[in-house]
């Protein structure tokens, strides 16, 4: 026989479970004149055969048949009214949890305008509170005897997933163009999943779409045709560097990643101009030039395109595009040196002005 509970409280030491079931094993007798202690931002209610007795708030009560009416009449049926009754206790914690992460567990698709069906990632946040802990219980709790924020998680993840899908199915915009929807993806998304943890008795109070990114090998692919995407790859470089200072953001203290960064953002900034030179070289191919029967074309039948200058980085000694300012190989600045003494600009690496001799970095 189950020894009576006098004394009934739960104090959650993690700050992560939102339900817990006293006893967790099942019913308990509970003692009329037994201590319920409830904690601030917490709710307490009795179930007994999936019926809800009674909720108390915040505070010390003393059980009794006057604050579980309910109870009352059922008890005196069974015991007239002088054993220990049998219920279970859920404590609801009241809290707002925030910052809940949800993300893509693997890359979702995306009909991009231009390259057609790609696969997309997307990570964020999301601020919850328990609204109505009866239904909450009753619809998302069920009979588990613990309940916490990785639960939440675990349940709503696909109805997320869902929504996120079908939200981006109907913009008509290019992959590269996402991260800059981010705040009218946010703002969709939040009604969407409101009007779902609403019904677990659940109040979304914020959502946020913080990165949409793409897997390495959709980047490499956009990278390589960018040119056919309009001839532009502007987009994409600002989205590069947009990802690069999100990255810098969530890890501040990351060793190196202002020279990660200064690398790329050269790199960037020679890239679209390298990509469009290239762009331009195919169409000053004549239209009327027919196409070279079976098989693609090659290299050597377009027209003929004047060979770029290079330079050669005084740091690694790599080979750089003319008019390059960084070295795509190490990310050292390609730009031209100036004389301190006479003012006049010398090229990269110089040890010496060749205008008055004055030693250069001495």
């Amino acid at each position: 026989m189950l020894q009576a509970v006098d004394v009934i409280e739960y104090a959650d030491s993690t700050g992560a479970e939102m339900a817990h079931r006293f006893p967790e094993s099942g019913l308990a007798n509970i003692k009329w004149g037994a201590q319920l202690i409830v904690r601030e931002s917490q709710k307490a209610i009795f179930f007994r055969d999936g019926k809800a007795l009674g909720t108390f708030g915040p505070g010390r009560h003393t059980l009794s048949t006057a604050n579980l009416p309910l109870l009352q009449d059922l008890v005196k049926g069974v015991t007239g009214g002088k054993t220990p009754f049998q219920a279970e206790v859920y404590f609801v914690n009241l809290q707002t949890y925030r910052d809940v992460r949800w993300g893509t567990p693997k890359p979702i698709l995306f009909k991009d305008v231009d390259l057609g069906l790609v696969m997309v990632r997307a990570f964020g946040t999301y601020h919850v509170r328990i609204a109505d802990p009866q239904v909450f219980i009753n619809t998302v709790v069920g009979t588990q005897p613990r309940f916490t924020v990785d639960d939440l998680n675990t349940q709503f993840r696909a109805m997320i997933l869902r929504g996120f899908q079908e939200n981006i199915k109907e913009m008509k915009v290019s992959v590269v163009d996402l991260p800059e929807q981010s705040s009218e993806i946010s703002a969709a998304m939040k009604m969407v999943v409101a009007e779902d943890f609403g019904k677990g008795g659940l109040e979304l109070l914020d959502f946020v779409v913080e990165s949409i990114n793409l897997p390495e090998e959709v980047e490499k692919m956009i990278a390589q045709t960018g040119g056919v995407i309009g001839g532009d790859m502007n987009r994409f470089m600002q989205y590069k560097t947009a990802q690069a200072m999100e990255g810098m953001a969530t890890n501040p203290g990351g060793g190196g990643g202002a020279m990660q960064m200064g690398a790329g953002l050269g790199m960037g900034m020679m890239m679209p101009g390298m990509i469009q030179q290239a762009f331009q070289g195919a169409q000053a191919q004549p239209q009327g030039a027919p196409p070279q029967a079976g098989g693609p074309q090659q290299p050597a039948q377009a027209a003929p395109v004047a060979p770029q200058a290079e330079a050669q980085c005084p740091n690694c000694k790599a080979a750089v595009p003319a008019g390059a300012k960084f070295c795509m190989s190490c990310g050292n600045s390609m730009a031209p040196a100036v004389c301190p003494q006479c003012q006049n600009q010398l090229p990269p690496g110089a040890k010496f002005c060749m205008n008055c001799g004055t030693k250069m970095g001495g």
